[in-house]
């Protein structure tokens, strides 16, 4: 027998790569027909070989074209090209061209009583298939028939049994013309186990391949078949009728359910009315007291959905974990201190009285701490508005005062002016010329008179009165520019000290590794022991 003659790759017919998408190939299969076409050749001698190679061009775009075709040519791709013809693809598991049937053009149209047609071909070989199994059966084993493939006018339940039933195919052939040995050639019985073990192989490999096979020529057939495509629209309008009843169901229930709670308020109302007319006063209150807490208690959950805001930072919150978040977080607390700060000093300038009444709510409403806080707040400030008035006050007492203990003084100063013999030399060391108040007045104290006493004690009072009313803005202004002056001076003083520590570290840090004989400088101390070892400069050290 003749060996059947290699056959060229699809895709190299085509010229086109394995990756190639139905596009490319549709469009290198056009250009190819117009330039190899029969029709162009003038030359007799030439024509045959034109119209072989437009075959062999046809033939490779119709398998590949076909998905399906295509997939199962990619598989088997290596046994075809080795020699193995399509034609004949198949025929030593069966008498039937199972290649043939992966094509589009192997029926003609879906006539059900055209044999030629879809329906015809399809019943006509899986029939076939069906007998060449029963045939590989032993005699004692039952014969289940495989479902038929029916026609167009078949029911939707032998259509969905027959390619359930025919998808999970498995044969029950032997496979045993693909044994590559034979056992009466064995040597020895561990060749003859070898031999065995290797035949195995070769036959499951063959039954896997004829069931694959089978299984691919069913899925291309269930994807041809107009039945299919049929009870999947019809399951598509089961379901968009379902899901309409559903609604309509719903739309029911609801207007149910409303019927049923507006009954059950009108109930709930009427015994309300009742028990309302039977109430005493102290009930009615009571009832009203506790409408107005839970009133208040909606309102508290309301305002916690609502988007909170803080006046402080001037920020909004979406969800509560944010506002969480950033009253713990160190910007909101600094905010929240540097604002107390300037309100125990009276110096806020940049906001509004609005804004910071607004602000301090809020931060009584975080907590009894800052409620506590912002209360002394509260109350220093009316202490200070009090003092300001008072000091008006204090300005007229003591002008009135002082007018009255200048008269008294004066007699006091006549009478007692014996007296003021004894213990002049006493007064002498209490008092300047200027009336101002020395250390030893406790020692003089001690030998003066009542009446003295009282005299020098007004005398002090007049003397701090003038003090109080004779401070001027300047003199405070100077003092304040002194102390300026005094802790800026101590300021200063202290960087120079930190410069100084800082210039000894760095010295100590940055030593100088520089040869003392040639000056050279290095960076590293190693490197400097290198240099006095090489030029002997260690010697001069």
């Amino acid at each position: 027998m003749s060996k059947p003659k290699p056959q060229e790759c699809y895709y190299e017919v085509l010229g086109v790569e394995k990756s190639a998408t139905t596009i490319e190939i549709k469009k290198s299969y056009r250009k190819l027909v117009v330039k190899h076409h029969p029709d162009k050749v003038k030359e007799e001698s030439l024509k045959k070989q034109a119209v072989e190679n437009f075959k062999k061009i046809h033939n490779a775009y119709q398998v590949l074209s076909d998905p399906d075709a295509r997939e199962f040519y990619d598989k088997h791709r290596d046994e075809i090209l080795k020699g193995v013809d399509p034609e004949d693809f198949g025929k030593e598991t069966t008498g039937i061209q199972i290649w043939t049937y992966f094509k589009s053009t192997c029926f003609k149209g879906f006539d059900n009583e055209d044999p030629k047609g879809f329906w015809g071909v399809y019943s006509h070989l899986f029939a076939t298939l069906d007998q060449e199994e029963e045939a590989e059966e032993k005699i004692d084993e039952y014969h289940y028939d495989m479902p038929k493939f029916g026609n167009n006018e078949s029911d939707e339940e032998e259509v969905l049994e027959f390619y359930r039933i025919w998808s999970k195919f498995t044969t029950k052939k032997t496979f045993v013309w693909v044994e590559p040995f034979d056992l009466s050639e064995s040597t020895s019985r561990d060749h003859k186990r070898w031999m065995l073990k290797h035949n195995k192989k070769k036959r499951q490999l063959a039954r896997k391949v004829f069931n694959e096979k089978v299984r691919a020529l069913v899925t291309i057939v269930k994807k041809r078949d107009p039945r299919i495509s049929r009870i999947q629209k019809n399951e598509i309008l089961k379901k968009q009728e379902q899901m309409k009843e559903q609604r309509i169901n719903q739309k029911k229930m609801k207007k149910i359910s409303k019927e049923i709670y507006q009954k059950e308020l009108e109930k709930e109302t009427n015994e309300l009315d009742s028990r309302f007319s039977k109430m005493t006063v102290e009930e009615l209150s009571l009832y009203n007291e506790y409408q107005q807490k839970e009133q208040k208690l909606q309102q508290k959950k309301t305002q916690k959905k609502q988007n909170k805001y803080c006046p402080i930072c001037k920020k909004s919150f979406r969800s509560e974990n944010q506002w969480i978040n950033h009253l713990r977080s160190k910007k909101h607390k600094s905010n929240v201190s540097d604002l107390m700060k300037l309100l125990e000093k009276g110096k806020v300038t940049n906001l509004s009285q609005k804004q910071i009444t607004n602000a301090m709510e809020f931060l009584k409403e975080q907590g009894q701490e800052w409620k506590k806080k912002i209360e002394q707040l509260e109350s220093r400030k009316k202490k200070s508005q009090q003092s300001e008035t008072d000091s008006g006050d204090l300005k007229q007492r003591i002008l009135k005062t002082n007018d009255i203990n200048s008269t008294t003084i004066e007699n006091e100063n006549e009478n007692e002016n014996k007296n003021s013999i004894q213990t002049g030399g006493n007064e002498n060391e209490i008092l300047n010329e200027n009336g101002i108040e020395k250390k030893n007045l406790h020692e003089g104290s001690k030998h003066m008179s009542k009446s003295q006493k009282k005299r020098l004690r007004q005398q002090r009072k007049q003397k701090k009165n003038k003090k109080y009313l004779n401070l001027d803005d300047e003199e405070m202004k100077k003092k304040q520019e002194e102390k300026l002056q005094k802790e800026e001076l101590r300021r200063q003083k202290k960087l120079l000290r930190k410069q100084k520590r800082k210039a000894k570290k760095t010295k100590t840090k940055n030593n100088d590794f520089t040869c003392k004989v040639c000056s050279q400088e290095f960076k590293t101390r190693t490197q400097l022991f290198q240099h006095l070892k090489q030029l002997g400069h260690h010697s001069n050290f």
